[in-house]
């Protein structure tokens, strides 16, 4: 099985989210709470099996929630913590990993903090 890997950079900050985005627009923005990270730097990793996410960072299982012409929208499944709100991931990125027509994926988010390199984000949770 494949993950893909995507390193999103920081676009926006707002006064309660952080907003980042991937340059090749190959997934959507990612809005994550000022409280979970505050970074200039996410990768976000997505992958059909939560067993091949490798460990640290925060991972969540998602669900097929709505799609557009060139992207499929996903929700946190209910069993998450709930930190990400959605996330649209191409319909290519989906074929190239094998995703099923509605089946869910697996994300992992790690934060890179300039200094130290890649830290655990939401560690805790």
């Amino acid at each position: 099985m494949a993950i893909a890997t995507f390193v999103m950079r920081l676009s926006k900050r707002t006064p309660s989210h952080i907003v980042f985005k991937e340059t090749a627009d190959r997934i959507g923005r990612l809005y994550l709470h000022r409280d979970f990270v505050d970074c200039d730097k996410v990768t976000v990793q997505i992958a059909t099996d939560k067993s091949e996410m490798p460990e640290g960072g925060y991972k969540t299982g998602m669900i097929h929630h709505k799609q557009t012409a060139k992207k499929v929208r996903y929700k946190e499944d209910i069993n998450g913590k709930g930190e990400l709100g959605d996330l649209y991931v191409s319909k290519e990125v989906l074929t190239c990993l094998g995703v099923e027509k509605k089946a869910p994926i697996e994300v992992r988010i790690s934060a890179e903090n300039g200094k130290e390199g890649y830290s655990d984000i939401a560690a805790g949770l």
